[in-house]
């Protein structure tokens, strides 16, 4: 089974994975030093497995204390795992969940919400998901 955990090599197991062609292998990511980069203004994103843009992948994702996405919806179903602060969904009814540190929670295919991150702490996530991820505004 692949086992995921915390550790600072996730390029070098990423590409031991790649070159061994097993689930067997051991990977170890560390989500403070992990390699992050910006997706959007407020959102950064560490992959840590897989192929967001094709699926299956896993990353960690941190919004920006306040950060909120714009009415949208994903393709595919999304888990996530909050690791630190809160991930905060509002589903089109302007129901809201917060999901809070050591949570977790899956964002349904296809229904229009918005996601953010708490407004003095930010959301630190662990996020992954069968398919490749997309972000579709609700005016498209």
């Amino acid at each position: 089974a692949l086992l995921i955990a915390l550790g600072p090599q996730a390029l070098v197991a990423q590409e031991q994975m790649a070159a061994e062609g097993t689930e067997a292998s051991i990977l170890h990511v560390d989500s403070e030093t992990a390699d992050y980069a910006e997706v959007a203004p407020g959102v950064t994103k560490a992959l840590i497995w897989g192929d967001e843009q094709a699926g299956p992948y896993g990353t960690f994702t941190r919004f920006e204390p306040g950060y909120e996405n714009t009415p949208h919806t994903h393709t595919n179903r999304i888990r996530i795992v909050v690791l630190e602060g809160a991930y905060v969904y509002t589903n089109e009814a302007g129901e809201e969940t917060r999901v809070e540190a050591g949570e977790f929670f899956t964002t349904p295919a296809g229904i229009v919400h918005v996601s953010g991150g708490d407004a003095l702490e930010g959301a630190l996530f662990y996020e992954s998901s069968d398919h490749g991820f997309d972000l579709i505004t609700a005016d498209e």
